[in-house]
């Protein structure tokens, strides 16, 4: 197992394309079939985020989909961000990752299940056998293999099964978040949605897991369970038409755009105007979409001293 860090602050989840191969019924932002944005403009808003952030995220839809991410990803370790990329795994092969190694810190692989039958119930038939081959892949690399889970009521039973195949295929870090009631998973797995003692039942077995696999396996709560997307100055996303949102999963509460407003400025404004005060998850978040976006550069409002 490799040592991971903690991540620089903000984080920011820069999605570079909304296109994707597959159509994961739990995907939270429906991703797929679109265009994603043209070179010029990714390379604008990847300076301007790796000027203001301390870690990117590259997103889709699958960001392996982009021919210039690997010169995005350039960009960004020079300016001394932590580079992470979440993808499907569809596209990992040796000669990917021999050109992207050099600039990124963790490469994430998303699975909703432990066996091919849970995983490609989700994810879509075969999907299984080719994460599996990008995660034995990975563990040559020097940067940090990840797997991220989205639990549910069809898998939440399958937490040490997870661990035991991250272990198996050389996974250093596993992430455990849940299901969200956002884009295709809003139509298609509302049955699926975690209770509050589905909930509790999930955090005791992360605790019992944590400690039985210590020191072999790095364990983590994404926010969508851990509740720390509520801290301002955290986590951003910023979508793929250039908005920002002060929530990693909720793109429904992104505005304005980094091609005309500063993006310390705007993560300034959404922290002010944007955040949740109480939640602990993502689909508990009650804000109201800000009245401020414009398009235009704007003034953060005097506080008292």
């Amino acid at each position: 197992m490799r040592e991971t860090k903690k991540l620089r602050r903000p984080i920011v989840m820069l999605n570079v394309t909304e296109d994707c191969q597959l159509r994961c019924k739990h995907c939270y932002n429906t991703s797929g079939g679109l265009k994603h944005a043209t070179p010029a403009d990714l390379q604008e808003r990847t300076v301007k985020v790796a000027r203001a952030a301390g870690a990117i995220n590259f997103t889709g839809g699958e960001p392996f989909l982009v021919p210039e991410l690997p010169e995005l990803l350039k960009i960004s370790h020079a300016h001394g961000v932590d580079n992470i990329i979440t993808s499907n795994g569809l596209l990992v092969d040796e000669a990917l990752l021999d050109q992207i190694t050099p600039h990124v810190y963790m490469l994430k692989i998303g699975m909703m299940g432990a066996t091919p039958t849970t995983n490609d119930f989700i994810r879509g038939r075969g999907h299984f056998k080719t994460a599996i081959k990008a995660l034995d892949l990975m563990a040559g690399y020097d940067f940090v293999s990840c797997m991220k889970v989205s639990l549910d009521r069809h898998n939440m039973d399958e937490i040490e099964a997870f661990c035991q195949v991250a272990l198996e295929h050389g996974v250093d870090q596993l992430v455990f978040g849940q299901l969200v009631n956002q884009g295709r998973a809003s139509k298609m797995l509302q049955d699926l949605l975690l209770t509050h003692l589905d909930l509790q039942q999930v955090q005791e077995e992360l605790t019992r897991v944590k400690e039985k696999y210590w020191g072999q396996l790095k364990i983590a709560k994404h926010c969508t369970l851990s509740g720390l997307c509520e801290e301002a100055g955290h986590f951003y996303t910023v979508t793929s038409t250039g908005a920002m949102a002060p929530c990693l999963m909720r793109e429904d509460l992104a505005g304005g755009n980094i091609a005309t407003v500063d993006v310390k400025e705007m993560m300034a404004m959404v922290d002010f105007f944007g955040r949740g005060r109480h939640h602990s998850s993502v689909k508990d978040l009650e804000v109201a979409k800000p009245r401020f976006w414009s398009g235009k550069t704007i003034r953060l409002p005097s506080t008292p001293s």
